[in-house]
Parts: C-alpha cells; sequence; structure tokens
C-alpha cells in the first residue's frame, strides 16, 4: 500500500495518516516536483491582481523552452474581474504558480473566475486558496482547466456556477481533453446549479490525497461528476456533498488505487472493504478550519471512520 505522506510511516497508521494529511493536509511539503528544465526568467512576485495579470502575460509570451515560468504570490489577491488566461503551449515551457498560503478571492462578483488554464498548458498550483468565483451559464468558477494542470497542497472553496445551460464545476472543471491531478487538497463549499459542485469533468483526473465535502449539485456527482474521461482515485475522501451522490461517473471509467471513503456513489465502482475503502458512511469531518497548515482543510471529528482504520 502506498503511503499518502513524503514522510513513511507504518502502514498501520494509514487512515491516520489519511486523517491529518489527507483531510487535513496540514503538513507543509516542500513543494510540488518541478519539470527538470532550466527557469525562464527566474521568479515573479506579485501582490496585487495587475501584477498576477501581468505575470501570466509575461509567461503566455515566453517563446522558448524548455524552461519554467514561476509566479510567487505575496499576499492576498481580490480579484474584479477574472484573471487573464493562461495559454502557452510551447513545447517544454510550463508556469508554477507559488501560492505560499495566500488567497485569490473572486468575492463572489458575477463573471469572475480565479483562473483558466487553455488549451496544451501546462500548469502546477501549490499552497493557495481559490475563492468567491461566480459564473452564470460557464463552467468553472474557481478553476477552469482545458490544458494539464497540477493542484497541490490548496483548498479550492466558496465558488459557484448558475444558470440554465448545462454548467458545471463549480469548483473545479475539467475540460474534455484535459488533465487534472490533485493532490494533498481540500474541495469544499462549493456549488454548481447542474452538475459537479466540487469537480465536473470531461477529461482525466488524479485524485491523491484529496478531500471533496460540503459541495452541492442538482444532478450527477455533487461532490465529483465525470461525464467523459477517467477518474484514478488514492487515500482520497467524497463525503458530506449535497443533492446529488456525492461521486458520479458516467461511463464508469474509475481506477480505484485503495484507501477512498466515498459515502455515496453512482458508477464510481468504490467497493466497501475492498482495497481498504470505506463504502457509505459519513466521514464525520469538522468544519473547514485554519489546522495550521497552508490553507484551511477539515479534520475529523473524534470517531470518524477515516481515524485508525488501517
Amino acid at each position: 500500500m502506498t503511503n499518502p505522506s513524503p514522510h513513511r510511516r507504518p502502514a498501520r497508521a494509514v487512515w491516520l495518516v489519511l486523517a491529518a494529511l489527507m483531510v487535513a493536509a496540514i503538513l507543509t511539503v516542500a513543494g510540488p516536483a518541478r519539470p527538470a528544465a532550466a527557469s525562464c526568467g527566474g521568479t515573479t512576485t506579485v501582490g496585487t491582481e495587475a501584477q498576477l495579470n501581468a505575470a501570466i502575460a509575461a509567461f503566455n509570451a515566453v517563446a522558448a523552452g524548455p524552461c519554467v515560468f514561476t509566479i510567487a504570490l505575496s499576499g492576498n489577491i481580490d480579484l474584479t474581474a477574472s484573471t487573464a488566461m493562461i495559454n502557452n503551449a510551447t513545447t517544454g515551457v510550463s508556469l508554477v504558480i507559488e501560492g505560499a498560503a495566500h488567497t485569490v478571492d473572486g468575492q463572489g462578483k458575477l463573471g469572475v473566475r480565479g483562473f483558466w488554464v487553455w488549451r496544451s498548458t501546462h500548469v502546477v498550483i501549490n499552497q493557495i486558496t481559490v475563492k468567491g468565483g461566480n459564473l452564470n451559464d460557464e463552467n468553472g468558477a474557481g478553476i477552469r482547466n482545458e490544458g494539464n494542470l497540477t493542484l497541490t497542497n490548496s483548498t479550492i472553496t466558496g465558488n459557484s456556477v448558475t444558470g440554465t445551460k448545462v454548467v458545471g464545476g463549480g469548483g473545479i472543471e475539467n475540460a474534455r481533453g484535459a488533465t487534472l491531478t490533485v493532490r494533498n487538497s481540500t474541495i469544499s463549499g462549493n456549488s454548481s446549479a447542474q452538475t459537479g459542485g466540487g469537480i465536473g469533468s470531461d477529461g482525466d483526473v488524479t485524485l491523491d490525497s484529496v478531500t471533496i465535502t460540503n459541495n452541492s449539485s442538482t444532478t450527477c456527482g455533487s461532490g465529483y461528476c465525470g461525464a467523459t474521461g477517467s477518474l484514478t482515485i488514492r487515500n482520497s475522501i467524497i463525503a458530506g456533498n449535497t443533492g446529488a451522490p456525492d461521486c458520479r461517473d458516467v461511463l464508469g471509467n474509475v481506477t480505484d488505487q485503495g484507501h477512498n471513503l466515498v459515502q455515496s456513489q453512482s458508477n464510481c465502482g468504490i467497493v466497501n472493504g475492498a482495497n481498504g475503502n470505506i463504502v457509505g458512511v459519513s466521514a464525520n469531518l469538522g468544519a473547514l478550519a485554519d489546522n495550521g497548515g497552508p490553507t484551511q482543510t477539515h479534520l475529523p471529528n473524534a470517531g470518524s471512520p477515516v481515524i485508525n482504520a488501517g
């Protein structure tokens, strides 16, 4: 069995690690793995909306790789409009956004999205909170990914998509052909008028030590909805979401790598007792709060099934 922590622990403690790392995500790791490439010009430090958009524009203009362009947040950023689209498909060029425990906040303003990753663009986002995105008749209020996105040690919360069109991905929308990897992160308190309150996906998703809870939608999966593409899931919780099953994968294209808790599901294929999985019960988590890590997380309450269950 694979230990979800970067620090090895005895197998007996796996679910305790899950409670402290996956559910709470309170262990700060050194940062995401970097592509083996030179810098595109050092680190650009940003502390305002204008600076963030200018840095994204500078990354978009990089014309030759391989190299890594790094943006580092120096403070919380309140948005008045959606951030600039992240768009650079140049071979070998990638973007790393280091949140440094700061927040990008759409403030609930209608029409504001946190981040949009365009096709064939490679992005890593680490230690950030994305909140307050609010869209009508669009997908992905927190983040819309159409490229290749890795999200680590982060929290996506309080984002909402509404409208009468087929909308989804209150927290994150992963488009057809896109690849999304989420590690050691929390997706909580997001909503969709239709599908995928937490994550809505038409592409390929990997969830590794992720908590998806307190999200809502009216159809498909209130926590996770996969319409097409695939889902690979390990050491993760999808529970406590409302309005539809916590997890739904329309095609059933799910790879279960074990030690998951899924409260309710439709076609997600997680089997109770197999691979250390727990199915059909509440995760019994506390409120989203500051538990000592780079972003707010959910600690398990006393008696939670994720504690000492391995």
